[in-house]
């Protein structure tokens, strides 16, 4: 079966009747890649003594309604469950449609901690983003209903994102994805849909895209009473227009920090400094400096753009005063930034 150390290769590899599972090979988020069809890995699956699989979420294919949710505190998940109905419904019946959505709840909770990965199998939108443009509509809604919203994790539907497949745990946890029904189905991209695949634009109209920014730093009311992108992303979008282009050359680096270290990098949130130093924000929770999971406080990333090193930093009031983690990319996103860079800085003659 074939098997990949780099996302990007197992993406190019990748077939329209194949999936992509990533598989975690160390507690620091390490992860191998294999590509296949879902019958040849649900027999590797089987196989499997300790399993630690995840589906790759690709960018252009059709997507089921999913939701992750998580909280240290209890949740009312038949109620969600019946607001997410409702809201299904409603959108079924503005595209001509008529549908009761089915859910499916798969558990993952623990003393400490309620996790549930829902999934809703007759419901597809036209990709991950789209999910996303969806989700963050329920957010808001919920939030100006004076409805709680908190345990809906929205900076999961960013680009190439690992989605935990059913039966299998964190690399050295102990909670388990469990659900009566097979793993393969109830994966969020397989199998291809028979049902119209729906299109759902952000609460604006605007096109989705990834991002794992919540959904109220990017939209709000406006006077009239129309929702709109909120004045803090347009004043931002103002302040990144000198450094897009550095952004973009960012991304392959970026890309793999979603992809093998759940970084959840901010693509809105980012800064440039004059020594160099490109400061990037993210949704992660996930610490390669405690090593374990925080439970209220994020991560952040310095690239040295001089040295070409990447390094993780804490908000935690512990972490932030100890020495940021050295991020080993492979020298393979650095090459890409460098031609990247050549090929949009003119060479000027001395």
């Amino acid at each position: 079966m074939p098997k990949f150390f780099f996302l990007r290769d197992a993406l190019n590899a990748c077939n329209s009747d194949q999936i992509i599972i990533a598989e975690d090979k160390s507690s620091a988020g390490n992860k191998q890649f294999y590509v296949d069809s879902v019958l040849s890995l649900s027999v590797l699956y089987s196989s499997l003594i300790n399993r630690h699989w995840y589906e790759c979420l690709q960018e252009n294919r059709p997507t089921r309604f999913f939701l992750d949710v998580e909280s240290t505190s209890p949740v009312d998940i038949d109620s969600l469950l019946k607001y997410c109905s409702v809201s299904i419904q409603y959108f079924f019946k503005a595209n001509g449609r008529t549908a009761d959505p089915q859910f499916r709840v798969l558990d993952s909770c623990s003393s400490t901690k309620v996790s549930y990965h829902i999934i809703c199998t007759n419901f597809y939108l036209h990709n991950v983003y789209h999910v996303g443009a969806f989700v963050r509509r329920l957010v808001l809604t919920m939030i100006h209903n004076g409805q709680d919203s908190s345990a809906i994790d929205t900076a999961v539907y960013t680009k190439n994102r690992m989605f935990r497949v059913n039966g299998s745990t964190k690399f050295g946890s102990e909670r388990r994805l469990k659900h009566d029904l097979s793993w393969t189905q109830l994966l969020v991209q397989s199998p291809l849909p028979t049902l119209e695949v729906l299109h759902c634009n952000e609460i604006d109209e605007s096109t989705p895209v990834s991002t794992s920014s919540h959904p109220s730093s990017l939209f709000q009311i406006s006077d009239t009473g129309q929702w709109i992108a909120s004045t803090n992303i347009n004043y931002r979008a103002t302040l990144e227009e000198s450094t897009s282009t550095c952004c973009l050359l960012f991304d392959p680096i970026l890309n793999w920090l979603d992809s093998n270290l759940e970084a959840e990098t901010s693509r809105y949130e980012y800064k440039l400094k004059g020594n160099g130093h490109f400061m990037v924000q993210s949704g992660s929770k996930v610490c390669q400096i405690s090593k374990r999971e925080h439970k209220g406080n994020h991560i952040w990333f310095r690239f040295d753009t001089v040295k070409q090193h990447v390094y993780q930093h804490c908000y935690d009031s512990d972490c932030k005063h100890q020495e940021p983690i050295c991020i080993e990319i492979p020298s393979s996103c650095w090459d890409q930034w460098n031609k990247a860079w050549n090929e949009t800085v003119p060479y000027i003659e001395e």
